[in-house]
């Protein structure tokens, strides 16, 4: 008798229609209970179980192998009314879930029967269910964009200026304008990747917070594209004022972005610019101990070189000591040597030795060969006309040196990289008092003077030189 009870119960919950939405086949109230987990109550936008109040599987971030049961939803919330979790068995059995007793930070226990939920505003919140555990945890939602186009790099995102829920559409619609640079943005809520929620009580695990493109190479354009959770970074094509708007559907549940470009702003360039990677000295987490500057080209702007000793591993390149600007290359490769698009993808190494990079911001290029060390002047073979084919170093990986040839007479010691249309004197470099000296945006250096038939030796990842 009590399972007829509870069964004409539910029937009765869905014959109730939502005003102005009955042609739309989302919110159609249907006679059967579907098997599935629901939000209902008058906290919510729905009238009743229908499939657009259903939860889903949620975003897991991670190696998901062996979790089971976790689902999510996004959806709006009011404040004044309560909200309860709906499961429906097989049979049509419909079981109301109220708030039961706390288990960690959000997240609480459902309690069969017990008094529904309540939110403290009006606005957008992520459930996320444990079905195992029957266990539900609740987190308001404030999107922002972040990215390397964006004011707070990777380590922030900046908040949407406003949020308003249309009624007559059920859609949520965030808009604010932006600075973005040339590089690539993500959207993303509450100033975390993923929130970690309890699983099974011996393990956590962790839901995607943020949204990006379905597929790799999206741009954001004035054309909306759908997004989805842990998705791929977007492009942004220019440096300009944006309108960036991103909308959720609760018909659909679906998100999608779109941004139309305002004034465009003139490129800048950074002072200086960083290296780092566990093709380097490792991924910070103090960015002075692993971070390699570079060397600006001496009176040029925008262009940065070294010559660095690599191993197999990724690095990218940041203008400041963070996570904020940084950049790589646009396509993906599985050794250094290259010549690049500026992009979001880690340069991967597997060739373990020194490499020459030159950063070319204006054209956003990255250029990486072995390096291109010569003598130049009157020490050289060549003279003042010196070139790889007359006065090249030779690299020695294994010793990590690069040793010049014998030089040609007694002279000043000029050395330099040689970089393509660029004047030699604009990536030169010195020895002085055993350390490698880099001219950089300096002037002239001092000169030391050298003996025919000596030679260098530079060990650029010590920053050491010797004179014999």
């Amino acid at each position: 008798m009590k399972k007829m009870i509870r069964y004409m119960s539910a029937l009765l919950l869905l014959f109730v229609t939502i005003t102005g939405c009955e042609d739309n086949a989302n919110w159609t109230i249907v006679t059967d209970v579907q098997p599935g987990t629901y939000i209902s109550g008058d906290a919510t936008v729905y009238s009743s179980v229908a499939p657009a109040a259903a939860f889903t599987a949620a975003a897991i971030d991670g190696d998901d192998t062996g979790i089971t049961g976790m689902l999510s939803k996004y959806t709006w919330l009011k404040a004044g009314g309560q909200f309860v979790i709906a499961i429906a068995d097989a049979e049509g059995n419909v079981t109301n879930y109220g708030k039961g007793i706390d288990v960690s930070g959000q997240t609480t226990a459902l309690a069969a029967g017990a008094a529904g939920y309540t939110i403290p505003e009006d606005g957008l919140y992520f459930l996320i269910l444990n079905s195992n555990q029957k266990q539900l945890t609740i987190l308001p939602v404030k999107w922002g964009i972040i990215g390397s186009a964006t004011a707070g790099g990777w380590d922030s995102e900046t908040v949407f200026s406003k949020v308003e829920f249309i009624e007559s559409t059920y859609k949520v619609i965030y808009t604010g304008n932006f600075v973005m640079s040339k590089n690539e943005m993500k959207f993303r809520f509450n100033q975390t990747w993923g929130v970690s929620i309890p699983y099974d009580g011996s393990k956590n695990v962790t839901i995607h917070t943020n949204m990006g493109a379905t597929a790799a190479g999206v741009s954001l354009t004035t054309a909306s594209v759908e997004l989805k959770a842990g998705g791929d970074n977007l492009a942004v094509g220019s440096t300009a004022n944006y309108e960036v708007t991103m909308t959720f559907d609760l018909r659909s549940s679906k998100f999608t972005g779109s941004a139309v470009m305002g004034d465009p702003i003139a490129p800048t360039y950074p002072d200086k610019l960083y290296m780092v990677g566990d093709a380097y000295r490792g991924w910070p987490g103090e960015w002075l101990d692993v971070a390699n500057e570079l060397i600006p080209v001496n009176g040029t702007e925008g262009h940065f070189w070294t010559v660095v000793y690599l191993k197999a591993g990724g690095f990218k390149f940041a203008p400041n000591l963070a996570w904020s600007g940084d950049f790589g290359i646009a396509q993906t490769n599985t050794d250094a040597v290259g010549e690049y698009t500026k992009g979001g993808n880690n340069i991967n190494v597997k060739t373990e030795g020194y490499y020459q990079i030159h950063v070319n911001l204006v054209d956003e290029k990255i250029s990486i060969t072995v390096p291109q060390v010569i003598l130049k002047g009157d020490a050289a073979s060549g003279g003042w006309d010196s070139s790889m084919a007359t006065d090249a170093f030779t690299v020695n990986n294994p010793e990590k040196v690069l040793v010049s040839p014998a030089f040609a007479k007694d002279a000043e010691l000029r050395m330099c990289v040689v970089l393509p249309n660029i004047d030699w004197w604009r990536s030169e470099f010195i020895v002085l008092d055993g350390k490698i000296a880099y001219r950089g945006n300096g002037g002239d250096q001092q000169r030391v003077n050298v003996k025919a038939g000596g030679t260098v030796t530079l060990n650029f990842d010590a920053g050491t030189g010797q004179i014999k």
